[in-house]
């Protein structure tokens, strides 16, 4: 006879032991880790200048601020973008005065006039779109004023997670200003061991318990399992 431990049924119902019938049962693995919540990298934003100038007006000033896209988020006075503003204005009025036959000038010529006044208006207005002041050729249309300063927007909805903005601040062209995040859809980052990769498969269903907030478990889908693992604790 095998070593066997003997005990009474007043024992066993203390410790809990209990005894079914042996039968096939599919084997489920249940692998407990600590994550932590971390925005998507997916939506991560990065608001900065593409030209010299400074900061007059500070809209976005904390941390943690939420922005709608589209949002004016600081004022800047910009050398170049004022300048290109004084061109477009110089070219608008060009244009204004080809419409208009030139005394003693062909028909042709005339045309000719009308098509490079189009085309440097044209080029001046992309150039103000290329340094994110689009919107001010058609408030120069209207006033014919330039203006001193100009916005940047917001390119998402989202938080402000970061700000190096300051007023008064000289920037100079592809300097940070924002660092935003559309905090929707965020991503759950789970640390679990080594030995335990060979249960993990993408697309698995993973239930999120969070510290200090009630409510049922959330679910989610295993979407990605990093190709390293930690060194010093594998």
């Amino acid at each position: 006879m095998p070593p066997m431990a003997m005990i009474t049924p007043e024992q066993a119902k203390i410790i809990g032991v209990t005894a079914t019938k042996a039968e096939l049962r599919p084997f489920k693995v249940f692998i407990r880790g600590t994550g932590r919540v971390a925005p998507d990298e997916t939506r991560l934003a990065t608001v900065t200048t593409k030209t010299e100038g400074f900061i007059e007006r500070l809209l976005a000033d904390h941390t943690g601020q939420e922005v709608r896209k589209g949002q004016p988020l600081v004022e800047l006075y910009s050398p170049e973008v004022y300048a290109v503003q004084l061109e477009y204005l110089n070219l608008l009025r060009w244009k204004n005065a080809s419409v208009k036959p030139l005394e003693g000038s062909s028909g042709e010529f005339a045309g000719l006039v009308a098509s490079d006044s189009r085309d440097l208006l044209a080029a001046a207005r992309q150039r103000l779109t290329l340094l994110d002041a689009g919107g001010l050729a058609s408030q120069l249309e209207k006033t014919g004023k330039p203006s001193r300063t100009y916005a940047l927007t917001s390119p998402v909805n989202g938080f402000v997670i970061a700000r190096q903005a300051t007023l008064g601040m000289r920037v100079m062209p592809g300097e940070k200003l924002y660092d935003l995040a559309d905090l929707s859809t965020v991503w759950v980052l789970a640390d679990v061991y080594e030995e335990n990769l060979p249960y993990f498969r993408e697309g698995q269903t993973a239930l999120i318990t969070l510290t200090g907030v009630g409510g049922p478990s959330l679910t989610a889908k295993v979407a990605q399992i990093y190709p390293v693992i930690a060194g010093d604790t594998r």
